[in-house]
């Protein structure tokens, strides 16, 4: 049986090239190594509680445009939610970039004149991303609608937006931090530390108008939204199968003509016209495509390049009200620190690492009540994680889990839930706590098939990741020496995310359809 296209994973982008391609009555069908869809955005339940795997948020307007086409906007029904801050004993919950900028500057005292001459610095490049990340991108529509949304976006955009943000990005962050705080500062400590390292000055203002000003999340969860994408892939006549491994992608005559593929120890091969890969770039070269198929050149830059960070979860369901956790977060994601100064050690044996960070907390039963059971909570704790090769890589030895693994986990999650009880006293009585489960760069990489466990596809620092283009279809020059071969997914575009997942399954799609035609 041949299909007019195969696509290797049923994260958002592998969904949303299905959908556009089986509505337009192509025979297509997604291969997904788990059994269920979503990838990074995906979520399981335990005891009753609900739980995310990754992804907590996506900006809206980034996206809306491919969603108002399939009319599921109203059925996945994004809730917008707040953010709020702990430093010790001081708490704000800013709803503004300025507001927060006014907030650190009240609580790093010492340096409120240095932090308002930097907020001042970029606090035109923060009105410019404010104004356009409200605007529905023109990008996620087509046709006529497209071309009319383009026309509103040139009406709407700052007239300076262009000019602003190529300045933007010809800096790096951290570079413009030094510039104007003290590095051995509180206030450079906080900042350097935060979101991924190696950023832009234009990528660095994005995360902090995303995180206050723009966080929506699905009303069932982000599973649920994959899951209505896989119903509306399903409803066009599109085919899956799950709890399959794609071993190796078949070319013939530098063509990609099929995939041999692994399901219950059973091998099997499937032949199509297309062959899409919606997975970790990584693991499609060096693991899925012959050496004799690529040049070492490019084979070396592939082995070596830097992954974005991965964030260490720890999933908590408390017996604790919703009422008292509102109180102590004042919206469904907190960021909590204990201390003021944000000790990120680099060194490979701090056994203290997770004591002296910073915990990114989210409840989503804050917004979707049937997320935890009644009168509970659910709570999932991100934390940036320590260095490669921690503590000898986790306790991880050619591969497999030693002792030392288990070890490792139990020691950080002590160390976690000692650090919170601080804001949740109820957890003292570590009775309360139903659910406990903490995630490693490992478990992430098994369920997501990042290697590493990252987070955002390649290292977002422009000086060490080949992926440079920010519009889906300027990818690597040498894709092209493979016939037939797509790539698309966060890791396809420089920035990652959700917005490119389904921007880069959308362009591919909507290409392949032309040339199916």
């Amino acid at each position: 049986m041949s299909y007019e296209a195969l696509i290797i994973g049923g994260g958002i982008s592998g969904l949303t090239a299905a959908i556009i391609l089986a509505k337009k009555k192509k025979k297509v069908i997604i291969l997904e190594q788990h059994n269920v869809v979503g990838g990074h955005a995906s979520g399981f339940t335990r005891k009753g509680y609900f739980f995310d795997s990754g992804v907590i948020s996506v900006g809206v307007p980034f996206i809306q445009g491919f969603m108002e086409e399939l009319d599921l906007i109203a059925e996945v029904n994004f809730k917008q939610y707040s953010s709020s801050f702990s430093f010790k004993d001081f708490n704000f919950s800013p709803r503004t970039v300025k507001e927060f900028f006014e907030d650190i500057s009240d609580l790093f005292v010492r340096e409120k004149n240095q932090i308002l001459a930097f907020y001042k610095h970029i606090e035109e490049g923060i009105n410019v991303y404010s104004a356009i990340s409200k605007i529905p991108n023109p990008f996620s529509y087509k046709g006529l609608k497209k071309i009319r949304k383009f026309m509103d976006y040139g009406k709407i955009m700052p007239k300076n937006c262009m000019k602003v943000m190529k300045e933007l990005k010809k800096y790096k962050a951290v570079d413009v931090l030094k510039k104007y705080l003290d590095e051995n500062g509180e206030a450079y400590d906080f900042f350097s530390n935060w979101g991924y390292k190696g950023v832009d000055l234009f990528y660095f203002i994005a995360e902090w108008v995303s995180l206050i000003e723009m966080e929506n999340y699905p009303y069932n969860g982000f599973q649920g939204l994959a899951n209505k994408l896989k119903e509306k892939y399903l409803s066009f006549g599109g085919e899956l199968l799950t709890s399959v491994k794609v071993k190796k992608i078949i070319i013939e005559n530098d063509k990609a003509v099929g995939v041999e593929l692994i399901k219950k120890a059973n091998i099997k091969k499937l032949y199509g016209k297309n062959i899409i890969t919606a997975m970790d770039l990584k693991k499609v070269f060096l693991n899925l495509i012959g050496d004799e198929y690529i040049d070492e050149v490019f084979l070396d830059k592939i082995k070596n390049q830097e992954m974005s960070e991965t964030y260490i979860p720890l999933y908590l369901g408390l017996n604790v009200s919703r009422i008292k956790i509102r109180k102590y977060f004042n919206g469904a994601k907190h960021l909590y620190y204990s201390q003021y100064m944000i000790k990120n050690s680099s060194r490979l044996n701090d056994k203290n690492y997770f004591k002296n960070i910073g915990l990114g907390l989210f409840s989503s039963c804050l917004i979707n009540p049937g997320h935890a059971p009644e009168n509970k909570s659910n709570i999932l704790i991100l934390m940036p994680s320590p260095p490669k090769g921690w503590n000898n890589n986790w306790g991880i030895k050619n591969g497999n889990k030693t002792e030392e693994y288990e070890k490792i986990k139990k020691m950080i999650t002590k160390q976690v839930l000692d650090v919170l009880e601080k804001l949740i006293p109820e957890i003292k009585n570590r009775s309360k706590i139903e659910v406990c489960e903490l995630g490693t760069p490992f478990t992430i990489e098994k369920y997501t098939g990042n290697t590493d466990g990252s987070s955002c596809g390649f290292t977002w620092d422009k000086e060490k990741t080949f992926v440079k283009g920010t519009l889906p279809g300027k990818y690597f020059d040498y894709y092209d020496k493979i016939k037939s071969l797509y790539f698309i997914g966060h890791q396809t575009v420089y920035g990652g995310g959700m917005p490119n997942a389904f921007l880069t399954g959308k362009t591919i799609a909507e290409k392949l359809n032309r040339k199916l035609f």
